[in-house]
């Protein structure tokens, strides 16, 4: 039987003696029908927030698997950056370390050679210098038997012409005034010239020996120059790594006095 507000507002019942009093049942009739009206309209709700309920559920499972899945894609592309990431670190490391060794490598072997330059730069300053001081000091003895050969020449002429002036005959007593003897006036004016060209030859000897000590005081001061000039040049090379076990380090730079 279809029990609905209108069935139940369409039912009749046939009259009967002594039966119930039929306003009574039509209202009964109708108090029930509007009863079923309102259980039918808390059904439609319940129905309707039941099937709203149940979207909201479909919506929120896929929502959360939606979210699952952007999680794990996400958790995923972030192992993948992670991974990345290391690989370049390792890889940029790698290359800092080959260039840190290729520049102390560079470093070293520039400190090798300005120490080897230094060495040879001094030893030959050093070289040229003493070959300067032994000139010099053969020049000086040279001039210094030059000096006195000419020194006994002067005084074996000095002895020659009081030999001769001795040998000549002793003037006659004659006037208070009397000539001078040509010979005697042209020896002594040899004398006193080949003097005056000792002296001279003398001052320029004496001369060129102070010239070539200047020579040689520059030359030694310009080693002393260049071997701090490559000694602070060494200094300011950057320091390399240690030297493996085995392999010879380069000593230190000895000055040259």
């Amino acid at each position: 039987m279809d029990l609905t507000p209108g069935a139940l507002r369409e039912t009749t019942f046939r009259g009967a003696l002594r039966g119930y009093n039929v306003s009574d049942v039509d209202e009964f009739i109708e108090r029930v029908a509007a009863g079923v009206d309102e259980l039918i309209a808390q059904l439609r709700q319940a129905s309707a927030r039941t099937t709203a309920a149940e979207r909201r559920a479909a919506q929120a499972a896929s929502a959360e698997d939606a979210m699952k899945r952007t999680l794990a894609q996400a958790q995923k592309q972030a192992a993948a950056v992670v991974s990345q990431a290391r690989q370049e670190a390792a890889r940029v490391s790698e290359e800092a370390r080959q260039e840190a060794a290729r520049v102390s490598e560079e470093a070293n072997q520039q400190a090798a050679e300005l120490r080897a330059e230094a060495l040879a730069r001094v030893a030959t300053e050093h070289e040229a210098a003493e070959r300067a001081r032994i000139e010099a000091e053969r020049l000086q003895a040279e001039a210094e038997a030059e000096l006195a050969g000419l020194r006994a020449e002067a005084a074996a002429e000095a002895d020659r012409a009081a030999a001769w002036a001795a040998a000549q005959p002793a003037p006659q007593p004659g006037p208070a005034e009397t000539a001078p003897d040509p010979m005697a006036e042209e020896a002594r004016s040899a004398v006193q010239g080949e003097v005056d060209r000792l002296y001279g030859v003398r001052r320029a000897l004496e001369h060129d020996v102070e010239v070539l000590t200047g020579w040689v005081q520059e030359r030694q001061a310009a080693a002393r120059s260049s071997l701090v000039e490559a000694l602070a040049a060494i200094n300011r090379a950057p320091a390399g790594p240690p030297p493996a076990s085995g392999s010879t380090a380069p000593g230190p730079v000895e000055s040259t006095p």
